[in-house]
């Protein structure tokens, strides 16, 4: 939002379409309209924002073909990673969690051995396993944008926690990747508001 004047000596909030939220994916295509942030998905193959790697399915992978990988030595594609070779060869490596996953390998799915969270796809490692992720299990996995709360599973984190939308949070506003307070100029219709940023408690009454 930006604010202006309206001609008749009236300050104004206004939608500033130049002003896009970055959700931190460097595979997706910010941008503002007239409703709020979107975030288009980077056709696959696009390198990513960072300068390394590619979007695979609006993520940024390491690799998509063997060549990409060839600046390592001995190393392979597998599951868009760059690995050892050893990591493909259907043997259990003295660095490999459960059979070429874990470890410098790709993570290992659930059910399989593991040492620590890295291991496992589901970033969630319990007594040696690989197990799916859950809103209660004390970290920041599966969909989840902080601790047990945010994304697709879990519930809406508090002011202060981590966001990537504004449906992640309680209130309902999302700035700069962390959940925030309603405001009277952030674009969302929340708290006591009748309108987007008008109504309620702000000094802007809704048309």
């Amino acid at each position: 939002m930006r604010r202006r004047c309206d001609g008749l000596g009236v300050p104004e909030d206004v939608v500033d379409l130049t002003d896009a939220h970055d959700d931190g994916n460097d595979c997706t295509i910010d941008q503002c309209d007239e409703t709020g942030p979107t975030h288009k998905v980077s056709p696959d193959g696009t390198g990513c924002k960072g300068g390394k790697g590619y979007c695979v399915a609006g993520w940024c992978v390491e690799c998509m073909r063997q060549s990409d990988c060839e600046d390592l030595p001995d190393a392979v594609c597998d599951a868009h990673k760059c690995v050892p070779a050893s990591c493909i060869d259907n043997r259990l490596g003295s660095d490999e969690a459960d059979t070429d996953c874990g470890g410098r390998c790709v993570p290992c799915a659930n059910g399989a051995k593991c040492n620590i969270d890295a291991d496992c796809s589901s970033a969630a490692c319990r007594a040696g396993r690989c197990v799916a992720p859950t809103a209660s299990d004390g970290r920041a996995n599966g969909s989840e944008t902080d601790v047990d709360c945010g994304g697709r599973d879990a519930p809406a984190c508090s002011n202060g926690e981590r966001c990537a939308y504004h449906a992640d949070c309680t209130s309902g506003v999302c700035i700069g990747n962390v959940c925030r307070a309603p405001m009277c100029a952030d674009g969302t219709q929340n708290g006591d508001e009748t309108g987007i940023d008008c109504g309620g408690a702000c000094p802007v009454a809704c048309e």
